[in-house]
């Protein structure tokens, strides 16, 4: 459907005043557009995990993902998660939410898979519940009609951060560990920060001021699961 002037006509043959929602896959409404209450049928079923959509290197809804809430009240989407996600570097990307309901359809076929050997619940009901379980609120606190419960990931294991102070050298070594691929690791005050390593693990050495008494360690992975470690540094001479 081009860009243009289009006309809509609706006639009532019988019955009181309804209000009409009208969607569509390819015309612009320009400022008509409404984005509450926008998800459509499937989605807005009980039994559905409608799943919105965040482009993977930050927090912000899509604009093309549908908001909630049903018209009964219930807050749809259930949960978001990635897109603009791509396997191949010489492609940019697939987004869209089918892109991010790909997501959690392989997550939860894995995570059945891991909860069939250990001999746990796989019905409807329960699978739900892990799904729901494993996000990170986003938005609103608590389940809210743009992120519904929040952005979902498969790893919920924070960082592992290790700090030895060499008081002779003055120097901080710090290890940061994590069982997928690290995303930043930040410290303060000490000045030295390294961003997106998108490794495993990562070691670093810093040296330390005399006047540098308390320095802050964060260590975040890419599913955004932060540790923070203090250490008290003495003073040197």
């Amino acid at each position: 459907m081009g860009d243009g002037e289009y006309r809509l006509m609706v006639r009532r043959e019988s019955g009181p005043d309804e209000d009409l929602e009208v969607f569509s896959q390819s015309a612009r409404f320009g400022p008509a557009a409404v984005a509450s209450g926008s998800v459509a049928t499937p989605a807005d079923a009980h039994s559905a995990v409608a799943v919105g959509a965040v482009p993977w290197a930050g927090d912000l809804i899509a604009p093309y993902s549908s908001w909630g809430p049903t018209d009964d009240g219930r807050a749809k989407p259930d949960l978001v998660a990635p897109t603009y996600v791509t396997s191949n570097p010489a492609f940019p990307g697939t987004a869209g939410t089918s892109a991010a309901t790909a997501h959690v359809a392989g997550a939860a076929l894995l995570l059945r898979r891991r909860r069939l050997s250990a001999g746990l619940d796989v019905t409807v009901s329960a699978m739900r519940d892990v799904l729901l379980r494993r996000t990170r609120d986003l938005g609103e606190t608590g389940a809210d009609p743009v992120f519904g419960h929040g952005l979902f990931r498969v790893d919920t294991a924070p960082p592992i951060v290790r700090m030895r102070f060499d008081a002779r050298r003055r120097l901080l070594a710090v290890r940061a560990a994590d069982n997928a691929s690290l995303w930043s690791l930040v410290v303060r005050p000490a000045g030295r920060r390294a961003t997106r390593t998108r490794r495993a693990y990562v070691r670093v050495r810093i040296p330390v001021r005399a006047r540098s008494r308390r320095v802050v360690v964060a260590a975040t992975d890419m599913a955004r699961n932060r540790t923070v470690r203090t250490i008290t540094v003495p003073g040197g001479p």
